[in-house]
């Protein structure tokens, strides 16, 4: 999951918005139109998103994400090991 502030294309027929909400729901974002959009609420959005994430890794039961970062190795790898089965 990847956090972003979304700002859709404002133009057209909505498709941009629609995108943007669709990736914001799996990735944990906020979309913002851009006629909305400042430095100071970007500062506000920005400063919120921090501290729930700072409050979130005080939650004892909270675990850092875990990504493999060799991933194409091992699907190399187990590839490789599926070739040299009989």
């Amino acid at each position: 999951r990847i956090p972003a502030v979304l700002v859709p294309y404002p133009y057209g027929d909505g498709h941009q918005r629609a995108n943007a909400e669709a990736y914001g729901r799996g990735n944990d974002s906020v979309v913002v139109e851009q006629k909305d959009l400042d430095a100071q609420k970007l500062a506000d959005i920005l400063m919120k998103r921090m501290t729930e994430a700072e409050n979130k890794k005080k939650n004892p039961s909270f675990q850092e994400p875990r990504g493999t970062v060799n991933s194409r190795v091992l699907l190399a790898d187990f590839i490789e090991e599926l070739l040299e089965k009989p």
